[in-house]
């Protein structure tokens, strides 16, 4: 038996594909050990990279542990250890190094992604949501920008890591953060406000002489969009009059795509239908990230509506349906659950 590099479900020698997340087998590049794949790395010239960095951390370690023994701490703490290594490898994210109780990783190095920030916070919100479900709290800091990254230190120990500034605040805001918190810098925030519902904060940071501005990082947001143009300046759609009856008498009998050339204008059509229905409108966006995992864009679209996976969530997105009946809900939510992941 082998196991999937994206969720850790076992599979056979000869399968192709898994059987939980249906994620591609066999993938060479994801089945290098970290170790071999750090040496590869360390032959690369240092250099200044765009990366997110995540800080965690387990709340309240120091108490949870002290009348344990050895044995007795590490047990209590290596299952969320796991869990932290398995969300963000999961999310594309890479293991710089532990830190007692918590982590650092890194997103866009060795290999680098559009949405890297978002996929920094997804593997954070998932995190906090296991950690709670192992009983545990976490607080986490997560920031943009550009560091090192390269070797540090000399031929009897040498590590390859990333270092600067953007480094520093991240784990300023972890440790600024209370129980369940994800704190975000300012860069991290231009990259991720429009599908995150966030709250802003200013904190007096250690070593800085002015405050800074943080967002606390709530949930998915309900109305998520993708940043086009220029943030507040909007205009009227002109000339479209004809797509939006048709779009409109289309939705009446059947499932309708809308094609087009990038940059046509498809999603603000869209936009400007939804503006203008009465209609229950839900979205899910599929994301190169999940490219390979069946229906990603539905589950997205039924976490963004329901906030989490968590089933009290689920059950209640459905009862805000006003077509579905009890008895449909009944039907709908363990299936509902168990494709979402839980």
């Amino acid at each position: 038996m082998s196991g999937c590099q994206t969720c850790g479900t076992a599979a056979a020698l000869d399968a192709r594909f898994c059987s939980r997340c249906g994620a591609r087998l066999g993938d060479p590049a994801a089945t290098i050990q970290p170790d071999i794949r750090n040496k590869v790395l360390t032959t690369l010239r240092a250099e200044h990279r765009l990366v997110t960095v995540v800080f965690a951390d387990m709340t309240g370690s120091v108490r949870r542990t002290r009348d344990l023994d050895a044995e007795g701490a590490t047990a209590l703490v290596n299952p969320l250890l796991e869990t932290m290594v398995e969300l963000m490898v999961q999310y594309g994210g890479r293991i710089d190094r532990f830190l007692g109780d918590g982590l650092l990783a890194v997103f866009g190095v060795p290999a680098a992604h559009e949405d890297d920030p978002i996929r920094a916070i997804r593997a954070a919100l998932a995190l906090r949501e296991q950690a709670a479900e192992l009983g545990l709290g976490v607080t986490i800091g997560v920031n943009t920008g550009r560091v090192y990254f390269g070797p540090v230190g000399s031929s009897l120990h040498e590590e390859l890591t990333v270092m600067g500034p953007v480094v520093n605040l991240a784990a300023r805001l972890q440790g600024a953060a209370s129980d369940g918190e994800v704190l975000v810098g300012a860069a991290t925030r231009e990259h991720i406000h429009a599908t995150f519902d966030l709250s802003p904060r200013t904190l007096t940071i250690k070593g800085m002489d002015d405050p800074v501005e943080v967002y606390l990082v709530r949930r998915f947001a309900a109305d998520p969009d993708k940043v086009r143009g220029i943030e507040g300046l909007t205009s009227d759609l002109i000339g479209r009059d004809v797509e939006l009856a048709e779009l409109d008498a289309a939705l009446q009998t059947t499932t309708t795509a809308v094609v087009g050339e990038a940059g046509l204008g498809k999603s603000r059509l869209l936009r400007e239908y939804r503006a203008r229905t009465d209609r229950i409108w839900l979205e899910g966006r599929c994301q190169l990230l999940t490219s390979s995992v069946p229906f990603s864009g539905f589950i997205d679209l039924v976490l963004r509506a329901a906030g989490g996976s968590d089933p009290a969530l689920i059950r209640a997105g459905l009862e805000r349906l006003p077509t579905l009946e009890r008895a449909d809900i009944e039907e709908i939510l363990p299936y509902l659950v168990h494709m979402v992941g839980r």
